[in-house]
């Protein structure tokens, strides 16, 4: 079946004959009407495709108002009329008709108008489905969007723009962007910003996201985010666009997170303030405690060997005494008295090795080297399978730095013979580039260090701080099954180098 067609002619001869032109054609003639309220009454009943009006002489003004009503249906309308003047033909395209007939006319005249107003109203239908679909997209974005023709002046305004600008559609457009749209900068709030869409326009390609200050119509400032393109139809620019919305929400919520970063930043400076108080409050504790534990190694020291010592030396006296008068009175040597004098010649040298490792003396009389010679010496008498070797150490060390290193080599070998008693062990003593560098290695099983913290660790932690106290860097590297190294570099201010061990 053909489109529909609508016949409004007053003259019942002239619409039949219309009626079979249009039969002929392949065309639906759903009704005729020879009154304008007959025939809208038919367009409403029918939804017909398209109205052939038959305008004779007098029916004029029925007719444009029939055509504009229809076009109100959406129906499009062609005129067939003998007037061919100015005033009626401009009248009819008032009305919104798409073709006009002179009487007489061909048939094919007759049926290529119909098709061309079918066409043209099937196209202008297509792009008006087009265009409220587009303003339908944009009238739902909660964003602002501004259109503008090429010269800058504002063609189209949704209704977030229209709400955050304070500017109705029908009051903006057709001015300039500026004055509908003032943009100013976040930081110079009294000097205009150059407008994005002019960026857009003059350079034929986006403007990025930017922040700005929109000066409203009903006198606000508001923080606003945008960017602009350009509108092409092929290579022309026909305009431009630019999209935007509030960001009040966003600048307070990243105010309210550099607060609290800051707020953060401050409470990490004081907890590091607090930290480094903490340790510089240990070190000193520490080192009141290793001055107190030397002073009292000094004073049970000097105890054993001025006290005991002496002690041991008048209960020989006394036992010489006794085996004289013995002796003269049994004639002869008692084996006893010498059995006595044996374990008291013992007790003494064991005062004496006491009080050494309580406060070795050793150091500060013959010097650090021998001092660890001694001590190697020491350790392999009891059963310490250790070695010791020395490159260009200097004559001279200061006491707080020989001291340092001796305690720290004691208690090393120490813990050698305590838990790896038979593994070769080794101490090399070190200096170049004005320091001195203290290294014990065994082959023992080696330990993890957290659980030996956790056990006790007095002897790790005595170790790293008789060297901090030095200004060395102490170093442990060990674990199950891998042996130990205890290195410790101090720096030093003498000269490493001595004539027997100065290059040649």
């Amino acid at each position: 079946m053909g489109h529909q067609i609508l016949i409004f002619e007053s003259q019942i001869q002239d619409s039949e004959q219309i009626d079979v032109a249009l039969t002929a054609f392949g065309y639906e003639v759903v009704g005729r009407a020879t009154n304008g309220s007959a025939a809208l009454q038919l367009a409403r009943e029918t939804g017909a495709d398209l109205a052939v009006l038959n305008m004779d002489l007098g029916m004029h003004q029925e007719a444009f108002e029939l055509a504009r009503d229809l076009r109100d249906l959406r129906i499009p309308v062609v005129f067939i009329s003998p007037d061919s003047s100015f005033a009626t033909m401009r009248r009819a395209a008032a009305s919104g008709c798409f073709g006009y007939l002179l009487k007489p006319f061909r048939p094919g005249e007759f049926d290529a108008a119909i098709r061309i107003a079918l066409h043209q109203h099937s196209t202008l239908l297509r792009a008006f489905a087009r265009h409220l679909w587009l303003t339908s997209v944009f009238d739902s974005l909660s964003d602002g969007v501004i259109a503008t023709s090429e010269d800058g002046s504002v063609r189209f305004l949704n209704p977030a723009a229209q709400v955050l600008t304070g500017w109705m559609a029908i009051d903006a457009i057709g001015k300039p962007i500026e004055a509908v749209y003032p943009l100013f900068g976040l930081d110079e709030v009294n000097k205009p910003a150059e407008s994005q869409v002019r960026k857009a326009l003059a350079n034929c390609s986006s403007a990025g996201k930017r922040r700005f200050l929109l000066n409203t119509r009903y006198g606000v400032s508001i923080p606003v985010e945008e960017s602009a393109s350009p509108i092409a139809e092929g290579d022309t620019i026909v305009g431009a666009v630019t999209i935007f919305n509030n960001i009040s929400a966003r600048i307070a919520a990243e105010n309210a997170l550099e607060m609290e970063i800051d707020q953060l930043k401050m409470d990490v400076a004081d907890s590091q303030s607090n930290l480094t108080r903490t340790n510089v409050e240990m070190q000193s504790l520490t080192e009141r405690l290793l001055n107190v534990q030397g002073e009292e190694r000094r004073r049970i020291a000097g105890e054993l060997h001025d006290n005991l010592s002496q002690r041991v030396a008048l209960m020989n006296q006394h036992v010489d005494r006794m085996a004289s008068a013995l002796e003269a009175q049994a004639g002869g040597k008692q084996p006893n008295v010498d059995l006595l004098r044996t374990m008291l010649s013992e007790f003494s040298k064991e005062i004496r090795d006491v009080a050494h490792r309580l406060h070795p003396s050793v150091v500060e009389d013959l010097g650090l080297l021998a001092a660890l010679n001694a001590l190697v010496m020491e350790y392999r008498e009891l059963g310490v399978d250790v070695c010791i070797s020395r490159k260009r150490v200097p004559d001279e060390i200061p006491l707080p730095i020989g001291a340092a290193l001796y305690r720290i080599a004691q208690e090393a070998l120490h813990n050698t013979l305590r838990h790896a008693r038979g593994a070769p062990a080794r101490l090399s003593l070190t200096s170049e580039r004005g320091q001195i560098h203290l290294r014990i290695e065994d082959a023992g099983p080696g330990f993890s260090v957290a659980e030996a913290k956790r056990s006790s660790g007095m002897g790790l932690l005595s170790m790293q701080e008789r060297a901090k106290k030095v200004r060395g860097d102490f170093v442990l590297k060990t674990s199950p099954g891998d042996g130990t190294i205890i290195s410790v570099t101090v720096p030093i201010d003498v000269d490493p180098w001595t004539a027997r061990d100065r290059p040649r």
